[in-house]
């Protein structure tokens, strides 16, 4: 159990110390107020409109918009913890400190799950009450739910964040680029659900249904799309389907470092 807490402790010093998380941390904070920005644009508009009119304004809640793009962000987080110490050769050294390859595996996904569930719950709690101090009460499409309706959303973006930390963990340990492992992650998580509908009949609904981009509203049993179909998924199943995809990525992971060289 020390050996674990010291290989936690050596991965939360290195996941500090290196620029690429400041970066990425900024690029969230950058969509952020951009989604604030937009926000308030749809909020002039929705002033100055007739009020037959007002019913066509939409605003995607900027939680939303946050949440997603901090998913992104978390995954090739992830993908870089690993992927950069095999581009520079430190990989040797993490493995010299901690043999138990399945261990240091396990400190990465630890301090990479818990960073994911701090940057996605800042993010998207910020966004939430930064946008609903901009609509204030105008009882603008979207933004009338009360704060116990939304929670689960909230909670909900949240946890996919740390899941796709894991994910992009497993990925990158997999392929060993980063490159591919960051192209693989916007594959699984923005282009393949663009393709479920081609599927006949229900496997595309059931497909999609399982999709990552998806699950976060799933999860908060909330209807797809923000006024679109109820979800086919219970939050319990898409509980169930968000962890596996932890558990097969992480599980692919420590079978590859286990069988290949460093």
């Amino acid at each position: 159990m020390t050996a674990l807490a010291d290989a936690v402790a050596a991965e939360w010093l290195k996941l500090r110390s290196v620029r690429s998380t400041y970066h990425l941390v900024a690029v969230i904070v950058a969509v952020a107020v951009a989604g604030e920005v937009v926000t308030w644009y749809g909020v002039h508009l929705w002033d100055h409109q007739g009020a037959a009119r007002r019913a066509t304004v939409l605003v995607t809640p900027a939680e939303q918009l946050t949440g997603q793009i901090a998913q992104l962000i978390l995954g090739v987080l992830g993908a870089l913890a690993i992927t950069a110490e095999y581009a520079t050769g430190m990989i040797r050294t993490s493995l010299t400190a901690v043999p138990r390859r399945p261990a240091l595996l396990a400190a990465k996904g630890a301090v990479l799950a818990t960073a994911g569930l701090a940057a996605g719950g800042v993010s998207v709690t910020a966004s939430f009450l930064v946008s609903r101090m901009i609509v204030g009460r105008r009882p603008m499409r979207f933004y009338t739910a009360p704060l116990t309706h939304e929670i689960p959303v909230l909670l909900a973006l949240t946890a996919t964040t740390a899941v796709a930390a894991l994910v992009g963990l497993g990925l990158g340990t997999i392929v060993r680029s980063s490159a591919g492992a960051i192209t693989a992650l916007a594959g699984l998580w923005y282009v393949l659900p663009a393709f479920t509908h081609l599927l006949p009949g229900s496997w595309s609904g059931w497909l999609d249904s399982v999709m990552l981009v998806v699950l976060p509203q799933e999860l908060a049993g909330q209807p797809l799309g923000y006024g679109g179909p109820r979800p086919l998924l219970s939050p319990p199943g898409a509980a169930v389907v968000l962890l596996a995809y932890a558990a097969a990525a992480l599980t692919a992971a420590a079978v590859a470092i286990e069988r290949r060289d460093a």
